[in-house]
């Protein structure tokens, strides 16, 4: 009788276990999840962490010229670095609120070097997966300047989970005129937490 509790136990689990492998959606999603990716999604987010590297390449004249910037943000504090230009501060608090039904709400309060607030902006706008498919891997984020440039677009969703999303964009871009070119390469992962 023990041995059938047992047996049945561990099928029991087993089964459960197969059942919720459906949930975990991103690469590093939780295993398990009683929650759907609309639910964990939904909710009140703030950027906890950001790095980005920007690489343009120009060639022109038979020369090439190669530029890297890069960003990081961590404790309200982004700091840039651009080519061999010291680097730059700047204050500000990113804040999301996600809606199921696709409404989008971002908020960014600025600082002074002295951390006295200098402005708020806040701008409402859409946002759909990017699949109809079950995946729901990324997301489209329509918001008007000027957050535009900092969180809209499409993103992928490298981890989802109650309390903590990654965003990541990789954006590529190449023009060229004779024998001129400029490529540009940019990747940006986000991390927001929630409460």
């Amino acid at each position: 009788m023990k041995k059938l509790k047992i047996s049945t136990t561990i099928i029991l689990l087993a089964v459960l276990a197969f059942g919720f492998q459906g949930c975990k959606k991103g690469e590093n999603d939780p295993f398990i999840s009683f929650k759907s990716r609309d639910a964990r999604l939904a909710g009140d987010w703030t950027l906890s962490g950001s790095e980005s590297e920007s690489i343009s390449t120009t060639v022109s004249g038979g020369q090439t010229v190669v530029n890297t910037t890069t960003t990081s943000y961590s404790g309200g504090v982004a700091t840039t670095k651009s080519g061999n230009n010291p680097a730059t501060t700047s204050k500000y608090n990113l804040k999301m609120k996600i809606e199921k039904n696709g409404q989008i709400t971002v908020t960014m309060e600025n600082f002074d070097s002295k951390g006295a607030a200098t402005g708020t902006s806040e701008q409402k706008g859409l946002w759909t997966w990017g699949s109809t498919s079950k995946k729901k891997s990324c997301i489209h984020i329509d918001i008007d300047a000027p957050l535009s440039a900092m969180i809209g677009g499409v993103w992928m969703i490298d981890q989802l989970k109650n309390k903590e999303i990654i965003f990541k964009k990789v954006d590529f871009k190449k023009s060229s005129t004779g024998s001129n070119s400029t490529e540009n390469k940019d990747e940006l992962t986000m991390t927001f937490t929630g409460k």
